[in-house]
């Protein structure tokens, strides 16, 4: 099964409602009874049959030849031994410095926690804290889930630090939904085992024994088809457990608490984190308390000041620029489709089932009494810093890195750009990038502006080059001009238009032109709910895909053979084809077709494929494409009969015939 199957499995499942039939639940009960039957049977079997042998032979006094079978069969009953532990095993989602929390810390959180336990009989055996922006449960199977799990609920600080208290309260309820009830606990165990499955064949693969083979087989056919099969009921299970949470809260809370998920996330890593790292250029060591700040606590004396180059949570919402970023970033978020990387859904579909509006939604008010206040109290400066600790120490190697560099990157790139114009003629796409070097570098507008008129002089059509002397237009509050400019940008190269409107609705709200920003930011998610929705068409491979036969040179098409030689002898044929979307023409991919020998060479392909077809992509990328997204690689199966009979018409072969 190839991801082109996988994704049409699921939504055959989808669009028949197997989530709301009862009877699906039980099909995905024999998918995982299947599994359980060849995994647990072959460990048992593996770990008992040489035992029975080995006695057999003992009392029927081959005494020699039991002790010549005795080595092979002790390392039989070893395989089964580690393939049931392999299977039984966690995996661990959080890292193991997670700090465990007592009552007796943070009084006020576990009676929260109390009352969640009451609402949805469920208990939690352990709490604890990381670093990362998240909660989830992680279950323990007691005797491989026979006598039930131990219920791990872990917290991250940041989540405290940025959603208030009946936020926090509305993504803690979806949690415990999750292990509410029947359904919950069938869910949650159906999602452990996909992942059991996935971990115990990269188990396999690495050992590479030919007594696993077999079993290695079985599950290069298993675990895609119960991934498939179990999809939809996990991706159910997200909705039921936000409609959980918003009877517990309220549907406000619930929506509310999804946006500032995405947001604080965003903000995170694009703002806080990014200034943090500033100061590795002037300092040697990482001696600074970031997760002071993020909770508002008053730093060390000892630690260097970080509250002069940040801006805290509880202020973005109030300062003006900040508030028209977050409100472009959320309606970013909410334009992302959902797709069949994650079962949990999109932003916005999960908040239209809230029944909360999506469309043009307010922004999260500002968070002014956080959770962490709330619920950890007296404990928050211990835990901050733990934290400072664990981070400087995990940090320290990569702050070292930072520090030894001789100058910024964006510095090192501005005096390349300048010795390398002293010498050469500049092109438009060497303009654009010495602008784009100027603006990081702080230099004046007027220069950065001059550098983007001498790109357009020499290319006067170079759409990324005009997009950002739009930006600068609106920096400059040259409000006439800009608009000009990124309605030219989007005409020579329409997928800039998501970014031009984008711009669009961030001048109309510079100029609280409400009207304006509202028709600007709808079409903007338009734009990029189009989008999407082509990169998901182009992701499918079909037989009535819109494919055309490349141009390759003899050279090119001997790099690609080269670059493919080493599965060669597993391949049929391999096939390049230039893929178009239906929905946006000006969208395309390119696609290296595998076509294998045989089914058990289909199998194996799938781990085998991606690191030798990685030099075909990065060839790709160099000769004929100009964005590196835009290439995928698809090994046909026994589905795409009619896709191989059109490919000799529509794409071009690299190997000649045997």
């Amino acid at each position: 099964m190839n991801q082109s199957d996988f994704i049409r499995r699921v939504r055959q499942l989808e669009s028949g409602g197997a989530a709301q039939d009862q009877r699906f639940q039980w099909r995905v009960l024999g998918w995982l009874l299947l599994g359980y039957g060849v995994i647990g049977g072959t460990a048992l079997l593996a770990m008992l049959a040489p035992v029975a042998l080995f006695l057999a032979l003992l009392f029927s006094k081959h005494l020699i030849v039991a002790l010549l079978f005795g080595g092979s069969l002790l390392a039989a009953s070893h395989f089964g031994w580690r393939l049931l532990k392999t299977l039984l095993a966690v995996p661990v989602e959080h890292g193991e410095d997670a700090l465990p929390l007592q009552r007796q810390q943070a009084p006020k959180l576990f009676e929260l926690l109390d009352t969640l336990e009451r609402a949805f009989q469920v208990r939690v055996h352990q709490v604890r804290l990381d670093a990362r922006l998240n909660a989830a449960i992680r279950q323990q199977p007691r005797l491989g889930g026979l006598l039930g799990s131990r219920n791990t609920l872990i917290i991250g600080v940041p989540l405290l630090a940025t959603f208030t208290l009946e936020q926090t309260t509305a993504v803690l309820a979806h949690e415990f939904a999750h292990l509410r009830g029947d359904h919950g606990r069938f869910g949650s165990h159906v999602y452990q085992m996909r992942l059991s499955w996935y971990r115990l064949r990269h188990h396999l693969e690495r050992q590479r024994s030919y007594a696993s083979y077999p079993l290695l087989r079985f599950l290069r056919w298993y675990a895609p088809r119960f991934n498939a099969e179990s999809f939809v009921l996990n991706r159910a299970s997200e909705y039921a457990a936000d409609q959980a949470s918003a009877r517990l809260t309220s549907a406000e809370d619930a929506a509310t608490a999804l946006l500032v998920s995405h947001l604080a996330d965003l903000w995170l890593d694009r703002v806080f984190w990014p200034h943090v790292y500033r100061h590795s250029r002037e300092h040697a060591e990482p001696d600074v308390a970031p997760y002071h700040l993020l909770l508002g606590l008053t730093p060390p004396a000892d630690s260097l000041p970080l509250a002069e180059m940040v801006m805290p949570w509880s202020q973005v919402f109030r300062d003006p620029k900040e508030w028209i970023n977050q409100t472009i970033l959320m309606h970013e978020q909410l334009s992302r489709l959902t797709d069949y990387d994650d079962t949990h859904p999109c932003l916005y579909d999960r908040i239209s089932a809230l029944g909360m509006e999506a469309d043009l939604p307010p922004l999260p008010l500002p968070c002014d009494y956080p959770a962490s206040q709330v619920l950890l109290g007296e404990s928050l400066p211990v835990l901050a810093q733990h934290l400072n600790g664990l981070w400087r120490e995990h940090q320290r190697g990569y702050w070292h890195e930072q520090h030894q560099l001789h100058e910024p990157p964006e510095l090192a790139t501005y005096h390349g750009l300048l010795r390398k114009q002293a010498t050469q003629a500049f092109s438009a796409e060497d303009w654009l990038q010495l602008a784009i070097a100027q603006m990081a570098l702080g230099k004046p507008d007027e220069e950065c502006r001059l550098s983007l008129r001498a790109a357009l002089t020499a290319e006067p059509q170079h759409a990324r080059s005009l997009y950002q002397l739009g930006l600068l237009a609106i920096r400059m509050e040259n409000w006439a001009e800009a608009p000009d400019i990124l309605q030219q940008a989007m005409q020579a190269d329409p997928q800039l238009e998501a970014a031009c409107l984008d711009a669009l609705a961030r001048m109309a709200m510079l100029q609280d032109d409400d009207l304006a920003a509202e028709r600007y930011l709808l079409a903007h998610d338009e734009a990029l709910r189009r989008y999407g929705r082509s990169r998901q068409e182009l992701a499918c491979v079909d037989a009535s895909d819109n494919l055309q036969c490349p141009t390759l040179s003899a050279y090119q098409r001997k790099q690609l053979q080269e670059a493919l030689q080493p599965v060669r002898s597993w391949v049929r044929q391999v096939w390049v084809a230039h893929k178009v979307s239906r929905l946006n023409p000006r969208h395309t991919t390119w696609l290296l077709l595998v076509e294998p020998q045989t089914s058990a060479a289909e199998s194996l392909l799938s781990p085998v494929r991606s690191s030798h077809t990685e030099a075909c992509r990065v060839w790709l990328d160099r000769h004929t494409v100009p964005m590196p997204d835009y290439y995928q690689d698809h090994v046909l199966t026994r589905h795409d009969a009619l896709l191989l009979a059109r490919l000799p018409e529509c794409a071009l072969p690299l190997f000649d015939p045997a």
